[in-house]
């Protein structure tokens, strides 16, 4: 298990539909990164921040074309990141 799972990934609900030793934290950087900007609590934000950097966060959130939540994530991208 990666540190930004032992680190953020406590809270299930997060992740409410997929077991968490199972996702590959590289391979599914976008979705993870969405996933946290969209239902993440401040404490996981943060460390999915120190996890893949901000580069990597300015890379993934702009060209999510997924709308679903964009609200909140476009939000959180706000406050976090610019």
């Amino acid at each position: 298990r990666s540190s930004a799972a032992s680190d953020v990934y406590k809270r299930q609900g997060l992740f409410w539909d997929t077991r968490i030793d199972k996702i590959n934290w590289i391979r599914n950087k976008e979705w993870v990164i969405q996933r946290a900007f969209e239902y993440g609590n401040d404490i996981e934000i943060k460390e999915i921040i120190r996890f893949y950097g901000i580069e990597t966060i300015k890379q993934v959130i702009p060209n999510i074309k997924n709308k679903w939540n964009s609200n909140t994530r476009n939000d959180n991208y706000q406050k976090y990141i610019l």
